[in-house]
This record gives C-alpha cells, structure tokens and sequence, in this order.
C-alpha cells in the first residue's frame, strides 16, 4: 500500500477500488491505496506521493 496525495483541479474525488469499495479524497488530502493504483494515478499527474502516513480521508469501509 502507498499513500498518496491529490492536487488535482476538483474540490475532492472519489476512487473506485476493484473490490467494490471506494475512497474519498478531498483536494490535498491523503489516502492509502494498493501500489498499483497509486502508480497509475501518480502517472496521471493530479497525484503524487505522500510525505506523510497521516490519512486525511476515510474509505467507505470505515463507515460500515
């Protein structure tokens, strides 16, 4: 797992996760996601590795 900020032009966005769930992420916020999908969205450039392990956002999880 990697965690990742978002600097992208939206106020927030949502992940989809191939299990089904899916994440939240607010405009400077942070959320941990498998390797994989953190490479591919930091490859995208709205994204980029997190210098903090702190997470600011929640996954859908947490609220069952």
């Amino acid at each position: 797992m990697k965690t990742v900020t978002y600097l992208g032009p939206h106020e927030g966005v949502i992940i989809p996760l191939p299990s089904g769930f899916s994440y939240e992420c607010e405009r400077d916020g942070t959320v941990e996601l498998p390797d994989d999908l953190a490479d591919e969205l930091i490859a995208r450039g709205d994204w980029k590795l997190a210098k903090t392990s702190k997470k600011t956002t929640k996954s859908d999880k947490d609220e069952e």
